[in-house]
This record gives structure tokens, C-alpha cells and sequence, in this order.
């Protein structure tokens, strides 16, 4: 976390700004080509398409259901995202 920002300011561009997404990525020393977003509102559904990572939107989660479009998939539980997430980025 940058000194004296609050809690979810590590960079200086905020969802749906792609770069959020690909900084956080890239921290993990992940792959975009290899990651998945999975978010319960429509700044995290937009935010992963300006990253072009598929998104799974999570209908469990306090977003309401219009939040939903653009999202590749949506889940209904947590415990659907393991296999969601592999069928959209397979081994």
C-alpha cells in the first residue's frame, strides 16, 4: 500500500482503470493471458474487459443483478468459481 493513501489505493488509477487490474497481476507475478476477475459489481466487470481477462461476476455478492453484463460468466456460490475459472482459462 502506498504511505498515506487508504486501504485499496496501491496505484494511482482505480477500477475500472484496466491498469488496477494488470498492477495486481503483475504483483502476484501472475499472467494476464492466464488470470480471471471475479467481482460482484459492474466496476469490476469493466475493469477486467479493458484488461481483456475473462470476468466472472459473483451473484452472491452485494452488486445488483444489472451489474451482471459484460461479465464472461456469472456464479451463484463461491464454491462454482474454481470450475468456472478453469473452463475459461483451461491447463
Amino acid at each position: 500500500m502506498v504511505r498515506g493513501r487508504g486501504w485499496g489505493d496501491s496505484f494511482s488509477v482505480r477500477k475500472p482503470d484496466p491498469r488496477h487490474l494488470l498492477g495486481t497481476i503483475a504483483m502476484a507475478q501472475g499472467n494476464p493471458h492466464r488470470a480471471v476477475m471475479t467481482g460482484d459489481h459492474h466496476n469490476d466487470m469493466a475493469t477486467a474487459i479493458g484488461a481483456h481477462v475473462p470476468a466472472i461476476f459473483a451473484r452472491w455478492g452485494y452488486g445488483r443483478p444489472e451489474m451482471e453484463a459484460g461479465a464472461t460468466v456469472g456464479a451463484d456460490s463461491i464454491s462454482e468459481v474454481a470450475h468456472l475459472a478453469n473452463e475459461l482459462v483451461p491447463a
